[in-house]
């Protein structure tokens, strides 16, 4: 009877053990299944391959392209940006049967599952992603870099990703060597896969671009057209050492753009706003193409409100509103970089002091920088305007027979006075004036509201006029406050403006 009962509870017992380990077993598998789906979800790693080729010809040959630059802009916005959380909490029963599974999959040489460290692997993965996102090619292909290895150990089909995003980014940095690299081994780890489909693109582009480098090289190109040839084929790098070797008066305002345009694609974003918001100071299409990436900085490479704002105000200026409308459009759709909440939390858990450090450092310009900038730029304007404002006075000299003369400065001498209009000038005896005005030319509009004279006298002091009267020997300058009589030999010297 004993024995029967030991045989009994030895049978409940083995029962037991066999249903809990299934149980255990069931659950781990059916955690590891709601992991993975969520981990496709989150990656996409298909329509990632798909925009970046796209991406990289958008750079390369269409990079004026504001249209399409916001379009991939969307896209790129839903790769590994999505609302799947990747939190898989395991219970201490959980654990027992990972502990089962991970032994099975070892016999069978197959990697363990390890939920936690995967889940900050990704967050990582995604956190290089954004740097690419935003333009920070520099740092995003070394973040890449650093996961290279790990993900190199567990043969995961993340590492396609790696392989083929650290190939783009250092394509555009022009490494090329080393963009080919990872290129031809994404070819080689993943053949007939839409990564070694974006790859061999990548290969092509990076090919021909290497080929035209050459070309250029050879041929004899003036320094400047040296210099629109590599930006034309995507070679930052390269013009921007070449625009550093010319005298600033030969930088001209379209070499400047050109400079920006490189500083932004090399992942110099401070520096490329400035030299933007410098730009825009003028009225002419320079102005307008540096307006738009500012717009399009502020709006969705760097979220800037100031920075979008002047943006904004400022294509009201250069006539490009529907820029803006379209900008704005577009940024409605683009989805905010989730990730920088992620890895916050991560650097806090971990206690990362370097992570925790660049976060707080982000490479950005603060709306600080740019008030302080708008506000030189927003002087400079008025000043400049007023510059124009001048140019387009001109004096009315009326003789007495009735006769007048235009001019934009008179010097007396003696008796003598010399009325010069550009490259001609006129000698009138002083006792002929009857009268000077002043006016703004035709076609010449200004902020001014009324036009004006500088009176320079022989003593060094200057009086401002709106209008001169010459009566027998009496010289009366009509200015802002009142009427002052003085004798034609106090004067030396007449201008139509400043």
């Amino acid at each position: 009877m004993r024995r029967l009962l030991l045989a009994i509870l030895f049978l409940i017992f083995l029962f037991s053990g066999f249903g809990f380990i299934s149980w255990s077993i069931i659950r781990i598998k059916l955690k590891e299944l709601k992991y993975f789906v969520a981990k496709d979800q989150l990656l996409n790693l298909k329509l990632s391959s798909e925009v970046l080729r796209d991406k990289f010809k958008q750079l390369l040959l269409y990079k004026e392209d504001y249209k399409k630059e916001l379009e991939l802009s969307v896209r790129d916005s839903n790769i590994m940006n999505s609302e799947n959380r990747l939190d898989i909490t395991l219970d201490r029963w959980d654990y027992s049967g990972l502990a089962i599974v991970n032994g099975v999959r070892r016999i069978s040489f197959k990697p363990p599952l390890t939920f936690d460290q995967d889940k900050e692997l990704l967050i990582k993965l995604q956190y290089a992603f954004y740097f690419e996102r935003v333009h920070k090619y520099p740092k995003a292909a070394k973040k890449y870099e650093d996961l290279e290895p790990v993900f190199k150990a567990s043969k995961s089909e993340e590492l396609g990703f790696i392989l083929l995003h650290q190939g783009f980014c250092l394509g555009l940095l022009e490494e090329t060597d080393k963009a080919l690299k990872k290129l031809y081994e994404t070819e080689k780890r993943f053949p007939g896969t839409h990564y070694a489909t974006s790859a061999r693109v990548l290969i092509e582009l990076l090919l021909e671009g290497r080929r035209k480098k050459q070309e250029i090289a050879k041929k004899s190109y003036s320094p400047e057209e040296k210099i629109i040839q590599l930006y034309s084929n995507g070679f930052y790098r390269e013009a921007l050492k070449e625009i550093k070797k010319l005298k600033a008066t030969r930088v001209t305002r379209p070499l400047r753009y050109i400079r920006g345009r490189s500083l932004e694609e090399t992942g110099q974003m401070p520096t490329a706003i400035k030299e933007y918001l410098d730009l825009t100071v003028e009225n002419d299409v320079v102005a307008q193409k540096a307006n738009r990436r500012l717009a399009m900085i502020g709006n969705i490479y760097q979220k800037s409100e100031k920075l979008a704002d002047y943006a904004k105000d400022k294509a009201v200026e250069l006539g490009d509103e529907e820029m803006v409308q379209q900008v704005e459009s577009k940024a409605t759709q683009i989805q905010e970089a989730k990730v920088l909440q992620k890895i916050k939390i991560l650097a806090k858990e971990n206690q990362d002091k370097d992570l925790a450090e660049e976060l707080v450092a982000e490479d950005i310009v603060n709306d600080k920088e740019i008030t302080a900038i708008i506000t030189k730029n927003v002087t400079q304007a008025k000043q400049r305007q007023y510059v124009i404002d001048l140019q387009s006075y001109k004096m009315k000299v009326v003789l007495a027979d009735d006769r007048s003369i235009e001019g934009k400065t008179m010097n007396y001498e003696n008796s003598t006075v010399l009325v010069k209009a550009g490259d001609f000038s006129i000698n009138v005896q002083e006792y002929m004036i009857s009268e000077i005005s002043v006016f703004r030319e035709k076609n010449k509009k200004g902020k001014r509201s009324k036009p004006f004279m500088t009176v320079t006298m022989k003593d060094g002091s200057k009086k401002k006029a709106f209008k001169i009267k010459v009566v027998d020997d009496s010289f009366t300058i009509i200015g802002s406050r009142n009427e002052t009589p003085y004798k034609p030999n106090q004067v030396k010297s007449i201008i139509a403006g400043q």
